[in-house]
């Protein structure tokens, strides 16, 4: 009896020495800023990875408006993305946030604020020398729907499912496209979207879409032809 007493204290001990508690959460906290908010409600997340296509959202959590938010996050981690959108129905948006790689160490992260940036184009407004892209879209399993070409810049084309920062053309089926960018652009990337009958966002993972293969593509002082993209 005495043995299997000090064998249980011994098991203990040695649980005891190896057991380490669980690391206490970092809160990081401010204020969400956006002033043309209108309607819906902010999205608000943390992720470790930034891509295209859905990322991983930890500590999703949804406001009611622009104002005071507070995310708790691991000790583990060294380096997170703070994302945020003003998101409206189903998969619509309005505007965005992605935060620079955070370090997160022992101490709390106080007033670190977000700015949120509405979805603008940058044709919308441009004024100077444009080239013009152009091919065809391609879909064999084209059923309905509208046909999205969307221009990015190559930083805005690596992180999540944004809106396009550059350009974009609507096509009422798969075909011939083309679209102006500014001459002076340097690099673009291009994705095709096909967003079905009754889908109002190209957000949705009901979307089907596929990335030029030969992105970025270098603007130079001459039209690009034969950017051909086909959608599976």
């Amino acid at each position: 009896m005495k043995f299997v007493f000090l064998l249980l204290l011994l098991l203990s001990l040695i649980f005891l020495f190896f057991y380490r508690q669980p690391k206490p959460d970092v809160t990081i906290s401010g204020e969400i800023i956006y002033d043309e908010f209108k309607k819906g409600s902010i999205e608000l997340y943390w992720t470790t990875k930034l891509k295209l296509g859905m990322p991983w959202q930890e500590g999703l959590t949804y406001l009611s408006g622009p104002g005071h938010y507070k995310l708790k996050i691991p000790k583990d981690y060294n380096n997170i993305h703070i994302c945020a959108r003003n998101k409206g129905s189903l998969h619509e948006s309005f505007a965005y946030f992605i935060s620079d790689p955070i370090k997160v160490g022992k101490d709390d992260i106080l007033h670190y604020d977000i700015i949120l940036k509405t979805n603008k184009l940058l044709m919308d407004d441009y004024q100077g020398e444009t080239i013009k892209l152009s091919g065809k879209i391609l879909s064999a399993q084209y059923k309905n729907g509208k046909i999205v070409v969307c221009i990015y810049s190559p930083e805005h084309f690596k992180k999540i499912r944004l809106p396009p920062d550059i350009a974009r053309v609507s096509l009422g089926k798969p075909g011939d496209f083309s679209v102006k960018v500014p001459l002076d652009i340097g690099k673009v990337c291009i994705i095709a979207i096909n967003i079905p009958e009754g889908v109002s966002s190209g957000n949705s993972p009901l979307c089907p879409r596929a990335a030029y293969i030969s992105n970025p593509v270098i603007v130079k002082d001459k039209d690009i032809n034969g950017i051909n993209i086909t959608i599976n």
